[in-house]
């Protein structure tokens, strides 16, 4: 119904998570505005850091309310779980410092590479990003195989039962497999650490 998008700009209703959502993102789009000018206009340079903060706590904010729609939404009895909120936190960090990693090796030139140092502790920093997201899902599955409602919602998913196998094939082979399982050995393991490995297991990781 996009002719009642002026309705949804106008009129709040604060029991919904999608109104809070409105003014999350537009607070998110001021402070990263205010951020950017901080670092941009040589005398504003000493308010950068307690704007980069500012910025950081209103994400977490911002992504809480995200995954916050998606834990509260009664028709869909497989997302209703108060994990989805953190969840989203941990699986944004990880999406968002993979997708950085790529982007700065191709951007990198003129010897604008990161410092090895910097680049180990970014690999260490995704791949314990990676291990947070796999027990926050694992803890999330736990949790709904608890519940006697959820089991044929898990049987489904992790199972394949009374569906189509490709879900199973895409949790298992792709989620946990390719996108967490292998990023990790590749970020930990002590004779694969590498630069390579690193852009390797962020390319899995997105």
């Amino acid at each position: 119904r996009p002719e009642r998008v002026i309705v949804a700009a106008t009129h709040y209703n604060f029991a919904s998570v999608f109104a809070w959502n409105v003014f999350l993102y537009t607070g998110m789009a001021a402070i990263v505005g205010v951020y950017l000018w901080t670092m941009f206009e040589r005398r504003m340079n000493r308010f950068a850091k307690a704007a980069g903060i500012a910025a950081l706590l209103w994400r977490f904010a911002l992504t809480t309310g995200t995954g916050s729609i998606f834990g509260f939404l009664v028709a869909r009895q497989a997302y209703q779980s108060a994990l989805l909120a953190p969840l989203f936190i941990v699986l944004s960090l990880t999406w968002g410092l993979a997708v950085f990693l790529l982007v700065q090796r191709a951007l990198a030139g003129g010897g604008r590479m990161l410092a090895p140092d910097t680049q180990r502790r970014m690999a260490r920093l995704l791949g314990i990003f990676v291990a947070a997201s796999l027990y926050l899902v694992a803890v999330y599955h736990m949790t709904n195989l608890y519940f006697a409602r959820q089991g044929g919602f898990e049987a489904f998913i992790l199972l394949g039962r009374g569906g189509l196998g490709v879900y199973p094939l895409l949790f298992w082979g792709g989620y946990v497999a390719v996108g967490s399982v292998l990023p990790m050995l590749l970020l930990f393991h002590p004779t694969l650490a590498s630069r390579r490995a690193t852009l390797a297991a962020s390319a899995l990781v997105v």
